[in-house]
């Protein structure tokens, strides 16, 4: 598990703000997610 998370932060670090972009989608979404599940 550890090794997938460096793989991800390394991806991060050389593609820069398009995949930052994309993990906020990402984000946001498992945010949605988890406020509706709440309710």
């Amino acid at each position: 598990m550890e090794q997938v998370f460096s793989a991800v932060a390394y991806q991060i670090s050389e593609q820069g703000a398009r995949t930052d972009m994309l993990v906020n989608k990402l984000e946001s979404r498992k945010t949605r997610l988890s406020f509706m599940v709440r309710k």
